[in-house]
């Protein structure tokens, strides 16, 4: 096999590597040669596309791929995503490559990886994310890597916060969705008295009566079948509310809470009450 300029030769058979600026009508002829290939994505062509919008889409080593019989076996969710986007987009374009047992089998790399943030952060962000999505603006999607990165940016301070206080070793206490509802929390409580919260929480020692608001959270979350099986909405709205309690001052017999309004969140971050305003 001789490699030299992008070009790889094996047998007689040559893949050939570009960059090219592919437009919304240029993906489109394209994709008419998609004739196998695998189930396409929609969440994958909706974060590809959000990326692209938003100037966030940069030119790597991954692009389109087209095998030697001219059919496309690689690239075709950034086709779509370029459709949907209604933008051209730069990206590599490969001609003659050699079939598509080996494309894309090996170990994905996490946001974690790429981003050097820490597992239970990127978590707090996707919880984030998608309740905002999908209870504000409706889209459903996967989060890419640049929004990742982005709202961890504007809410590290909180998230940082969140993941010090609520440090424990113990299974159930270690769920993602308690440290969201408290990221989120610190926005609109005083430090301190959230920061005693989750030392209750976390510890299950109490000192005066109105600790009793996170020991009772703290056995629901341990102890009760609900909290287990539940969706992390659940336990996120639950938490949310005996804070609320907490910062209150009023001590709760359970947390087992009942209205019109229960399944709403009490806190929200500063760009959803914005959102919020305008429904």
């Amino acid at each position: 096999m001789v490699q030299k300029r992008g070009l790889n030769i094996k047998k007689g058979k040559i893949m050939k590597i570009q960059v090219m600026t592919i437009t919304p009508q240029m993906a489109v002829d394209m994709l008419k040669k998609n004739t196998e290939n695998r189930k396409l994505r929609e969440s994958t062509i909706e974060t590809y596309a959000t990326d692209m919008r938003n100037g966030d889409w940069v030119l790597t080593h991954q692009g389109i791929a087209f095998d030697n019989d001219g059919k496309l076996i690689d690239g075709q969710h950034r086709l779509y995503a370029i459709i949907r986007a209604n933008v051209p987009v730069e990206t590599l374009v490969t001609t003659g490559s050699q079939g598509h047992m080996n494309i894309d089998t090996q170990i994905k790399r996490t946001p974690t990886d790429i981003l050097g943030i820490e597992k239970n952060k990127v978590a707090i962000v996707k919880m984030w994310k998608e309740g905002t999505v999908r209870f504000l603006s409706g889209r459903k999607s996967m989060l890419s890597i640049a929004e990742i990165k982005g709202w961890y940016d504007i809410h590290k301070e909180a998230i940082d916060f969140a993941v010090e206080s609520t440090h424990t070793h113990k299974l159930y206490l270690r769920m993602n969705a308690i440290k969201a509802a408290v990221a989120t929390a610190y926005y609109h409580v005083d430090h301190e008295k959230l920061k005693r919260f989750c030392e209750v929480l976390i510890s299950g020692e109490a000192v005066n009566e109105l600790d009793k608001d996170p020991l009772k959270l703290r056995e629901w979350v341990i102890f009760n079948k609900d909290a287990k099986s539940s969706s992390n909405r659940l336990v996120y709205l639950r938490v949310q509310q005996v804070i609320k309690k907490y910062m209150e001052g009023v001590v709760i017999q359970s947390v087992s809470f009942k209205g019109p309004k229960v399944n709403d969140p009490l806190y929200y971050l500063p760009e959803d009450e914005e959102k919020l305003e305008n429904v």
